[in-house]
């Protein structure tokens, strides 16, 4: 079960990182594109500013999901080191918890907040305000089921991409030259 889980969010995570490549390279080309038509041809491209905010904005969550999926997201490393590994493990199934459940209230939210608003427009943008809602709720549900599959292996003990649960002693040789294992 917990391996057909992980196949199916590994695969959405694919989807999810090459999204994310064409949207910053679609930023890049914009923003390019933005430049030149207002130093070469003294032109301005209306559209382009709300344009670059919602890239901006896929970006940002498209990101955080993919941060997830490789467990490099934010937290209190330092505070959490002082603990020993069982107690960080417990801290850790605890938070992802906590963000399981925030990031199902988000997905909610987006999904009532884009059905309501597929005719609204956002300024000159040629995206209604639905897409927006749609890019938050996709970044999120990409969290929220690496995150589900992060908690599953904790409980049951298995390690986690770059999270806290028991090394091999390779990884933590690894770790040692790194001087990432500290005491």
């Amino acid at each position: 079960m917990l391996q057909k889980l992980e196949s199916g969010v590994r695969k959405i995570n694919a989807v999810n990182n090459a999204l994310l490549v064409v949207v910053i390279t679609a930023m890049f080309f914009l923003l390019m594109l933005t430049v030149a038509s207002r130093f070469l041809f003294y032109f301005t491209m209306i559209w382009a500013d709300d344009v670059m905010v919602f890239l901006l904005l896929s970006a940002v969550f498209l990101g955080s999901g993919t941060v997830t999926a490789e467990d490099k997201h934010i937290r209190l490393d330092f505070f959490v080191s002082c603990f020993s590994e069982e107690t960080i493990r417990k801290i850790m199934i605890i938070a992802e918890c906590i963000s399981i459940l925030f990031l199902v209230a988000i997905c909610y939210q987006t999904v009532a907040l884009g059905v309501r608003s597929t005719h609204i427009a956002v300024g000159v943008s040629p995206f209604p305000l639905s897409f927006y809602y749609g890019v938050i709720g996709f970044g999120c549900l990409v969290m929220l089921l690496n995150f589900v599959v992060m908690l599953i292996k904790r409980i049951k003990r298995i390690p986690v991409i770059g999270g806290h649960t028991a090394h091999s002693g390779e990884n933590q040789a690894e770790e040692e030259k790194r001087g990432e294992n500290r005491p």
